[in-house]
């Protein structure tokens, strides 16, 4: 299929066979269809974030240890693989087929689960996940229990990741010559133990082409690759460019990418597609952090308390760097439209915990909200009493749909000085246009509030039964100059989803004067389109919310229209492009005929009247204009302390209505004796909770970290479930290797780019990844680090190569979220790096949801590496591949090597995307490919043929 695909794009004279034998020598584009073995961690995540407290919370009272009705049990995973008297409630991977599935969602009246009121949609939403990505669950039964678990301080004293972090001597060797770093002690040793020694080393080429991948997440140029090729093989040029490239923003952004995944980094919600304002002055803190080698415990304090650490005194640089890394509390995925807020603001802290546990600490700290940890060594207490340090800095501006509160960014003194002129010249205006419509009101006896039967003519309320609402508009009686009893307002969102049709029951034929009442205000919008239905067709005028309307401080007219019989003509108030908030009260229709004029209707006006008038709408302007400056002032996303710190008591079982004993604000045991001080009465005791964290005395920390950054550069941690180093994750191959590392990391000063450095320069960074069939077959999963892992490039990678290979890529320092107001439908078209486009969680590019880009919503350690049919089809269909294939064969023929003999050309192309030259077969099919073709025009295409099928090469998207 794919042959004839491509040789149809052809459309030349190419023998077939030809192309299939090109193809299958080159194009290997799946390698194989078989799905690679997935992480299982966000499965998991999301059991424990969604699904274990909701079982316990709705479920286990009658399906648990005390209660087994219909002879089910929820509470462990073997209760619900046994099943009861109606079958097993759970088909793995089959929510549709599954009982339990049926029974929440009332499709059966003799089968309705809870009994005493259904589950929220979220949670049944949450269920179908869980079953249909596997239904992950990792509870044992109470007999297991007591056979396998340790007690709580059991574990502190003898798990290994608990314990003090050693100080291991770097063991001696027998193959000394092998050595380059301390790091290869630790893994020859091992290695020699089992009768091996480091795999053979990689060629210059593919040295070349890893280093840069590894390092900056960009392939090398061509020249770059000539210029270093011939170097490698001497130690202090290898240092050399090592040192280049760890000093280049492009490391920088590589491994802040990299870190994004772990703090499940978004620049909006998944809620409506809301847009987190400021997110991405977040990322590029992180950016700067690592392009500054920041010691990684100052970067820690700064994304717990950073807004609280930040000195005045500092420069303003550092506190900019220090505020932003604190905005990582807030971009969580939580549903902001629950209506019980308390339950929104525990849901917000579980998160938050959750995130902070696995990313720094390696523990799924989420786990004991409803209980103490089945597994860790984390209490239910010790749960509330970090769980009260976090809900003591939440900004929440409660509603209908909850917001953050945003903070102001810090700025020079001088844009502060003039943006503080504005403020105090708004707040005067304000008071001006208060005072302008007081004297505009005192002129006028209406009443406030009125009737809609006391106008004359006929008139339509928002309220009546003849008016058509579509999309949500809240109901207001904030503004007290409305008819009826309230008006309709679009709360400023669902642009072009919302309408309020009017619709008259008219007495007969005639000509009406239509007149529309609306609420004005700052924040209106000042485009607001009504159309009108009339005889002679539909009009549309746009509305000027902002101002007073000029009729009784209620209506504007609209115009005289001719209307037919009865409700043959309507009004409708859309919200379609507006620019702020709509707002719609009534339409009022007035007949005209001889003895009633449009004059005799509008009610007298003195010149005082229009004066006061006139000074209400130069007042107004005023505002909006001074309004629309200050809104350009540069917010943050920030946590705050709240005014009244309060300790929180234990959630029973994880309900924010059950309550049982306050305690007081305070940090685990997980990581060791820490001397930290305790939380005070004036903060929330972020500060203190930073400074636990990032202590050198820490038994997790700098394990995390330098884990974190073995995986980042070896592909595989030493600890292979990064986010998990409690008794459920996976045990370390080298424990005195990752001990080593993390001492190094706390004496370099928590440098970064040291440890990197460090791992890079080693000997079992340097072997090749192809190894004899005996040594894989020994060691399969790479435990003893014998040979380098085999990586895919992340889909970031793949789409920035593509685009450096052609020269298309943006080079930018930094890119703020693009103005929209949703994620939804949003396209990205920007050949900036893929670090900076905007990461959405509704929509993400083709190319990243093909090649497992991670869910933003979830810590993600270590990513997923799927090989799936889909991803072929993506590599010979994409448009965005195409272009890319099509704009190399421009390069190779018009540009780069114009004129050059073809295996001139094949070499730069290969070296443009594979950092090799081809090989004796490759070229000689490749030049037979080219020889078919005949004419200008057809070369061009075939050298688009073959640039295409090397971008969906396996040598394309792997490093060997």
């Amino acid at each position: 299929m794919e042959t004839a695909r491509f040789t149809a794009r052809c459309r030349n004279r190419l023998s077939a066979s030809m192309i299939c034998r090109f193809f299958g020598m080159i194009a290997t584009v799946c390698g194989g269809f078989a799905a690679a073995s997935a992480d299982d961690s966000s499965a998991t995540a999301h059991f424990e974030k969604s699904i274990r407290p909701l079982l316990i919370a709705r479920c286990i009272d009658c399906h648990g240890p005390d209660s087994q009705d219909g002879g089910l049990r929820l509470d462990t995973r073997a209760g619900w693989v046994k099943g009861g008297d109606t079958g097993t409630p759970i088909i793995v991977g089959k929510p549709a087929s599954s009982l339990l599935m049926r029974a929440v969602g009332y499709q059966d009246i003799a089968l309705q689960m809870p009994p005493d009121g259904r589950l929220k949609p979220s949670e049944i939403a949450a269920l179908r996940k869980w079953i249909a990505d596997g239904a992950i669950d990792p509870r044992v039964d109470d007999s297991e229990t007591v056979e396998t678990v340790q007690t709580a301080d059991e574990l502190l004293d003898t798990f290994w990741a608990y314990q003090p972090v050693s100080e291991p001597v770097p063991p001696e060797v027998a193959s000394d010559e092998n050595v380059r770093q301390a790091v290869d002690r630790f893994v020859l040793a091992r290695l020699e133990a089992k009768g091996r020694q480091f795999n053979a080393e990689a060629d210059a080429h593919t040295l070349v082409r890893r280093i840069y991948f590894d390092l900056t997440g960009l392939p090398p140029s061509p020249d770059e690759l000539d210029h270093w090729a011939p170097l490698v093989s001497d130690p202090a040029q290898w240092k050399r460019l090592v040192d280049e490239l760890l000093d280049s923003r492009r490391f920088a952004e590589h491994f802040a990418r990299r870190w994004l995944d772990v703090v499940r980094y978004s620049e909006s919600v998944t809620l409506r597609g809301f847009i987190l304002n400021g997110a991405w002055r977040y990322r590029d803190s992180v950016v700067e952090a690592f392009d500054s080698d920041r010691p990684y415990d100052q970067f820690v304090r700064d994304h717990l308390a950073g807004d609280l650490i930040a000195d005045e005194t500092e420069s303003l640089g550092e506190r900019r760097q220090r505020m932003a890394a604190a905005t990582f509390l807030l971009l969580g995925n939580t549903n902001f439209e629950e209506q019980n807020k308390r339950q929104l603001e525990m849901d917000i802290v579980d998160e938050q915990l959750s995130v902070m546990g696995t990313a720094f600490l390696g523990q799924t700290i989420g786990c004991a909200r409803c209980h103490d940890h089945k597994f860790d060594p984390i209490s239910t207490r010790e749960y509330y009493s970090l769980a009260g340090i976090l809900h003591n800095a939440l900004p929440m501006k409660h509603g209908n749909i909850s917001v953050w509160e945003p903070s102001d960014y810090p700025l020079d003194e001088q844009t502060q000085a003039e943006f503080a002129s504005v403020r105090n010249r708004l707040d005067s205006a304000k008071k001006e246009l208060k005072a302008a419509r007081d004297r505009l009101a005192a002129l006028s006896d209406d009443p406030e509030i009125i009737a809609a039967n006391s106008l004359p003519g006929i008139v339509v309320d928002d309220s009546d039964g003849n008016t058509g609402i579509v999309g949500e508009w809240k109901h207001s009686r904030y503004s007290k100059r409305y008819i009826g009893v309230g008006y309709r307002q679009d709360d400023n969102e669902g642009q072009g989803t919302k309408t309020i049709t009017f619709t008259p029951d008219l007495p007969g034929p005639g000509e009406y004067e239509v007149r529309f009442a609306y609420i004005p205000g700052g924040g209106r919008a000042t485009n607001v389109p009504v159309t009108l239905l009339h005889a002679a067709g539909e009009t549309t005028i746009r509305v000027d919310q902002s101002k007073v309307p000029d009729i009784d401080q209620r209506f504007v007219s609209l115009g005289t229209f001719r209307f037919e019989d009865g409700n043959q003509g309507y009004v409708t108030v859309a919200n379609e492009g507006a620019n702020g908030f709509v707002t719609a009260d009534a339409v009022q229709y007035l007949p005209i005929n001889s003895d009633q004029t449009e004059v005799e209707m509008d009610v007298d006006r003195t010149a005082e009247q229009a004066t006061a008038k006139a000074a209400v709408d130069a007042a107004q302007e005023k505002v909006n204009q001074l309004d629309a400056r200050w809104s350009e002032r540069p917010q943050m996303l920030l946590p705050r302390e709240k005014s009244k710190i309060k300790d929180l008591p234990v959630h029973v079982r994880g309900s924010v209505h059950l309550k049982g004993e306050i305690v007081p604000r305070d940090v685990p045991r997980i990581g060791g004796p820490i001397d930290v001080s305790a939380a005070t009465d004036e903060e929330s005791g972020r500060r203190e909770l930073a400074y636990w964290l990032s202590s050198p005395d820490n038994r997790l920390t700098s394990r995390v970290m330098v884990n974190r950054l073995w995986l980042w550069v070896f592909g595989e941690g030493i600890v292979r479930s990064p986010n998990n180093f409690g008794s459920t994750g996976r045990l370390p191959t080298h424990p005195e290797l990752l001990d080593h590392l993390a001492n190094l990391f706390v004496e370099q000063g928590w440098s970064t780019k040291s440890i990197v450095r460090e791992l890079v320069l080693s000997q079992a960074y340097r072997q090749a990844s192809a190894a004899p069939a005996s040594l894989t077959e020994t060691d399969p999963d790479n435990r003893l680090w014998g040979r380098a892992e085999r990586k895919r490039l992340p889909a970031e990678s793949i789409r920035d190569a593509m685009l450096a290979a052609t020269g298309e890529l943006d080079f930018v320092d930094s890119r703020p979220t693009p103005d929209v107001k949703s994620d939804y439908g949003y396209e990205f078209k920007a050949n900036v790096r893929s670090m900076y486009l905007p990461v959405f969680r509704n929509e993400v590019p083709d190319l990243f949801a093909a090649f497992d880009f991670p869910d933003p919503s979830m810590s993600i350690g270590r990513r997923d590496e799927s090989v799936i049919a889909p991803q072929a089809l993506y590599l010979m269909n994409s448009p965005f591949v195409i272009k890319r294939a099509e704009r190399l064969a421009e390069l190779i023929t018009t540009q780069d090597a114009a004129g050059e003999s073809a295996e001139r050309q094949l070499n730069l192309l290969y070296r443009r995307l594979l950092s090799r030259e081809p090989t004796a077969a490759e070229q000689e099919l490749s030049l037979q490919v080219l020889n078919q073709a005949a004419g200008e025009d057809e070369v061009k295409r075939t050298w688009g043929l073959i640039a295409h099928a090397l971008l969906a090469s396996p040598d394309f998207r792997y490093l060997d």
